[in-house]
C-alpha cells in the first residue's frame, strides 16, 4: 500500500487543533426552508382568518377582545422568531421566520394596496 493513504480499517486522522487556543465555534444549526414554510403558511392562515374578524365592519369593528388575540399571534411570532435567530443553535430557523415574516408584509401588503384601490374605484 501507499504511505500516504491509511488502511481501510485504521483510524481516521484527527482534525488539527484551532489556533491560537481559541475553541471552535458552533457550527449553525436550524432548518431554513422549512421554517421559511412553515411560518407563511402560519402568517396567512392567522391574516387571513383575520379578514372576516375586521374587514366587513371596518377595520376597528371587531371586538378588542378579537383584535388583541389576532394582534398578540403576530407579536409572539416575531418575539419567537428573533430569540430563535439570537441563540447559535437554531438560528438559521429564527432566521428562516423573519424572511417569512418580510414575505408576508410584502406581499401582504400589496394585496391590501390592490383590494384599496379596487374599493376606491367603485
Amino acid at each position: 500500500m501507499n504511505g500516504d493513504r491509511p488502511e481501510q480499517g485504521g483510524p481516521s486522522p484527527e482534525p488539527p487543533p484551532p489556533p491560537s487556543g481559541e475553541e471552535p465555534k458552533p457550527a449553525r444549526g436550524g432548518f431554513l426552508p422549512l421554517s421559511l414554510g412553515l411560518g407563511l403558511v402560519f402568517l396567512y392562515l392567522v391574516g387571513l382568518s383575520m379578514l372576516p374578524a375586521l374587514g366587513p365592519r371596518g377595520p376597528y369593528g371587531a371586538p378588542l377582545g378579537l383584535a388583541i388575540t389576532f394582534w398578540s399571534l403576530f407579536v409572539g411570532y416575531l418575539v419567537l422568531a428573533v430569540a430563535l435567530a439570537i441563540w447559535r443553535k437554531t438560528s438559521l430557523t429564527g432566521a428562516g421566520m423573519l424572511i417569512a415574516f418580510g414575505i408576508w408584509l410584502l406581499l401582504g401588503g400589496e394585496l391590501c394596496v390592490g383590494v384599496l384601490v379596487q374599493m376606491r374605484q367603485a
